[in-house]
Formats: C-alpha cells, sequence, structure tokens
C-alpha cells in the first residue's frame, strides 16, 4: 500500500487497525516493505533487463498527489513483459 497507493506507514498503522484490528508499528512495517523488496530483487532484475533487450519499449508518465505534492509513476513495458498488449498501429497518418 506504501508503495503501490502511496499511503504513508503513519496512515497505514491507523488504517489496519481501524479495518482489520491488527496493530503494527510504523517501523514493522517498513521492515516487511525492506523484507518483500530483496525477495522480489530477482524477479525486477529479470523483468529490467527483458526490457533493456527489446527493440520497442512503451513508458506511460502520470502523476499523483502524495501528502499535498505531486509525485509521478513510471510504467515501462514491451510486448513480452505486459499483461495487456497496447494495439499496435502500422502506419500513421
Amino acid at each position: 500500500m506504501n508503495v503501490c497507493q502511496h499511503i504513508p506507514y503513519k496512515r497505514m498503522t491507523r488504517m489496519l487497525c481501524e479495518v482489520f484490528g491488527i496493530s503494527f508499528s510504523e517501523g514493522t512495517i517498513k521492515n516487511i516493505v525492506s523484507r518483500m523488496e530483496q525477495r522480489l530483487r530477482f524477479a525486477y532484475e529479470n523483468i529490467r533487463k527483458g526490457l533493456l533487450r527489446s527493440p520497442v519499449v512503451g513508458v506511460d508518465e502520470t502523476s499523483t498527489c502524495v501528502n499535498g505534492k505531486n509525485r509521478w509513476t513510471w510504467v515501462w513495458q514491451n510486448l513480452q513483459k505486459n499483461s495487456k498488449p497496447a494495439k499496435r498501429l502500422n502506419h500513421m497518418t
């Protein structure tokens, strides 16, 4: 939730307690995120290398507001590393 939804740890602890009755400290949540980052490193590197080898890569950029500040999210894809391939245009007229 912190990475994809940009929810700060403090708000996440409050939400988990209110919605699920689970009490975590901000440090515990940060440690969970760090462990997942380590476990997903191999998959991330595999995707990154596949994109670097691709002759064509699609990139999308979108902004989002996080704690009143504008932040940016980038999505990188190619035909092999995308669950929903984009439509191809044969000719631009």
